[in-house]
């Protein structure tokens, strides 16, 4: 059988590498990965609840389809939760998955700076403004 070029370029090894994921808040993540190859149709990553996230069945972002590094903030998580993070790359064959990483996003109250009291009416904005200065992150009754 004679393999012609575009069938080697198809079959080639890509490599999908998860480089890091950093700077986690409550609601957003920085990750960056690395993809080598050749023929990348689409690239960048994909995140779930549990582990093995796939394209098919959680979020995703694409970002693009060239070799090398590349990095996106990954927003609108929730707080307090556990997501797992992987890179991809689609070919005309198959999508590639890198390592996958666990994070937990931190809560966005700490137990700290929370307003325990009664029902709080806040009637003008003065009255918004002065509570919101003190800067509660929670209110429990």
């Amino acid at each position: 059988m004679t393999i012609t070029e575009s069938e080697e370029e198809v079959t080639e090894e890509i490599l999908v590498t998860l480089i890091s994921v950093s700077n986690i808040t409550d609601n957003s993540a920085a990750v960056s990965a690395n993809v080598q190859g050749n023929v990348i149709l689409e690239r960048g990553f994909v995140w779930g609840s549990s582990t093995g996230p796939t394209l098919e069945n959680d979020n995703s972002v694409s970002l693009g389809n060239e070799t090398g590094n590349f990095e996106k903030t990954i927003t609108d998580l929730d707080f307090s939760s556990p997501y797992v993070i992987r890179a991809y790359a689609k070919t005309s064959v198959e999508t590639i998955y890198s390592n996958e990483e666990l994070i937990i996003t931190p809560d966005i109250c700490n137990g700290e700076n929370v307003f325990v009291g009664e029902n709080v009416w806040l009637e003008t904005q003065a009255e918004l403004e002065a509570f919101g200065a003190n800067g509660y992150c929670k209110v429990e009754a």
